[in-house]
């Protein structure tokens, strides 16, 4: 049976003789410029083309076959006695190459093993609003997986746009308007790596969706009154007294459903409350990480004092000394914390807290807790307004690129044979093809 080492070997060079075939051949751009020269200077133009095509048609199917040249040298690290789990050592009972690269990529992870990056650069899609877009919310992403790798299923240069396409005054709820994600058009064949042709649409994030997760998100309902509240639906005070907390009028943004008079929480000590998940039976999934967002605002400018909101075994915590008063937001972050692997834990909760002495008065509103979602093979993103909804023609744009293709090939072809990626890092132990 072969060594680790030689699957490696055998699989890198499946990928350099793919690489190969596409490196080497020049047919998107000479295939262009031929078709102009045959088309001046022959009668016989369409019969020149027609062969062309043709022959283009067969290199490009050879390239289309990059899952079925991947698939036995995968097939054969599933096979491997060394790369079963503790203390067993048994080989991996799978024969589908999409659940060998998933369990590969947990060997890999557990066995610090990683091929070489693509260098993805992921351009950040809040910094590029559109002129005159009206909503003044942004577009999040989470560009790393669960074990902290870089998702590098995705093309070698693509640009995204995203534009509003529902809003409130079209069919949408508030704040949950509807954006159409368009990306690089695709090649027109397997000659060319170029954008992935995608058109996804992507709803907008709110307090309401929080309600898959918690109870009464944005503190709309309690018991007595405004200026004495005796008990907030849903929430557990667990440490301070609730005689410290006040209902105010003064809220970050509202949604459809919240009621006619929305409120935010008011912290004026001390206190901590919660909301247990078991007690909630909330189920998180594995495969995406989730938007955790508070808004906050220092009302009355607290000199002293933390806001630590936690989700699991996941905390932020935001210093309020001297902050000046008006609306902010503060997220669990973006990075592999935002996965369930991550803030997973027994009897997990979400709790928001307030420590230090207060000499103002803190406001806690709209806690936005959503999954989101993946583009395609690759990244995951979050649209989130604030105050000032979307309107159908809001757009961003930003793009995704790698470094030239000359680099992280084993990762290239794994995400255009199977739309996958493995581990990768700056310190590779499995080498690209030489």
């Amino acid at each position: 049976m072969p060594t680790q080492a030689q699957v490696q070997t055998l699989i890198s060079s499946q990928v350099g003789l793919l690489q190969n075939l596409f490196s080497k051949n020049t047919w998107n751009a000479d295939t262009l410029t031929m078709r102009g020269d045959i088309q001046d200077a022959f009668l016989l133009a369409p019969e020149i083309e027609e062969a062309v095509a043709a022959t283009r048609a067969i290199l490009s199917s050879a390239l289309g076959t990059s899952a079925a040249i991947l698939t036995p040298g995968l097939l054969e690290y599933a096979r491997l006695a060394d790369t079963g789990p503790a203390p067993d050592k048994t080989p991996w009972a799978f024969t589908d190459p999409q659940a060998i690269i998933t369990r590969l990529a947990r060997f890999m992870d557990d066995d610090g093993e990683s091929v070489v990056s693509r260098n993805v650069t992921f351009g950040d899609p809040g910094a590029t609003p559109g002129g005159s877009n009206v909503g003044g919310g942004t577009i999040l992403q989470v560009t790393v997986d669960a074990d902290t790798y870089a998702i590098e299923s995705v093309p070698d240069d693509e640009d995204i746009k995203a534009i509003c396409v529902s809003d409130r005054n079209s069919g949408s709820p508030i704040q949950e308007e509807l954006f159409q994600f368009q990306g690089g058009a695709a090649a027109i064949d397997n000659l060319a790596h170029e954008g992935s042709g995608r058109v996804q649409t992507i709803k907008a994030l709110s307090a309401a969706d929080s309600t898959a997760f918690i109870d009464n998100p944005s503190f709309t309902d309690f018991s007595g009154t405004a200026g004495t509240p005796t008990a907030i639906t849903g929430w557990t005070v667990s440490a301070g007294l609730i005689a410290n907390l006040e209902m105010d009028t003064t809220v970050y943004r509202s949604f459809s459903g919240e009621g006619s008079t929305p409120y935010s929480l008011e912290f004026k000590d001390e206190v901590t409350i919660e909301q247990s998940f078991s007690d909630l039976g909330t189920v998180f999934t594995t495969d995406q990480p989730y938007l955790v967002q508070v808004a906050y605002n220092t009302e009355n400018n607290v000199s002293v004092g933390d806001l630590i909101i936690t989700i699991g075994a996941s905390t932020k915590t935001i210093t309020l000394d001297g902050l000046s008063s008006g609306w902010r937001v503060a997220q669990i972050a973006l990075t592999a914390d935002s996965w369930l692997r991550a803030f997973d834990k027994n009897d997990a909760k979400f709790a928001i807290q307030t420590t230090g002495s207060f000499s103002g008065t803190l406001l806690v509103d709209d806690v936005t807790i959503a999954p989101m979602t993946r583009w395609g093979t690759g990244q995951y993103y979050a649209v989130v307004g604030d105050s000032d909804p979307f309107l159908i023609d809001d757009d961003f744009k930003w793009n995704v690129a790698c470094h030239a293709t000359t680099a992280g090939l084993v990762n290239l072809w794994m995400y255009e044979a199977f739309g996958r990626y493995l581990p990768s890092s700056g310190s590779p132990t499995w080498a690209d093809p030489s």
